[in-house]
């Protein structure tokens, strides 16, 4: 899979989008978020001359799991602010992990070797592209996610009550169906609100039902 951004309005469900195709693969994944972040460290790692030195945090997760691939997710990609002194930043540092040939020898500080990760799949979210430097956003392959329509709604909250029936390990059959909630989904308008009253009106359930 070559480079991959997906570019949509807050809440359109992009993130969870990235995450869902991470699980599917079955890769080892390593979640970044960007919002606001410009250090480049978390890749690069951190010299062994300071107390807080440490590899970079993907080269770590390939030795841990003992795997040649994994899956990177770069959430909010596009509010990485700028770089600070003496750091190139981090949307100018995906630059040569992005390309194979520059992948295939990156340079640990801390490990102070060559790492391999050509075997690594690059997935980034972004709510535009105004914020994603020009030479960057070359690298990608840009797929914009709309938001969803009305009819798309009813599937979202019925995925969200799967998710609750997996998370607090009930059977899904426990949980009531999303005609038993009465959500307003005619004035919801983006996954993240379909998702926070549902999980809302299942809490509310849930309490109700202790009550009795």
């Amino acid at each position: 899979m070559p480079p991959t951004l997906l570019v949509g309005r807050p809440g359109c469900g992009k993130s969870r989008l990235a995450r869902r195709l991470a699980d599917e693969l079955g890769l080892p994944r390593l979640d970044l978020c960007l919002g606001g972040s410009a250090d480049a460290k978390m890749l690069c790692g951190t010299s062994r001359g300071w107390s807080s030195g440490r590899p970079g945090d993907l080269a770590t997760l390939l030795a841990t799991q003992l795997s040649a691939s994994a899956i990177v997710i770069l959430d909010e990609l596009d509010k990485a602010q700028g770089p600070l002194r003496n750091d190139p930043g981090i949307q100018a540092y995906l630059l040569g992990l992005v390309e194979p040939e520059t992948a295939a020898r990156h340079h640990d500080v801390f490990l102070k070797t060559e790492c391999d990760f050509t075997g690594v799949l690059w997935l980034a979210t972004a709510n535009a592209l105004s914020g994603i430097a020009p030479a960057l956003l070359t690298r990608f392959r840009v797929l914009m996610v709309r938001q969803p329509r009305p009819q798309d709604l009813v599937v979202v909250a019925r995925n969200v009550i799967e998710d609750m029936a997996e998370r607090w390990g009930v059977d899904r059959q426990v949980l009531p169906g999303v005609e038993e909630l009465d959500l307003p989904l005619d004035r919801l308008t983006s996954t993240r609100q379909v998702r926070q009253a549902t999980e809302g009106a299942i809490a509310h359930w849930a309490r109700e039902l202790q009550r009795h």
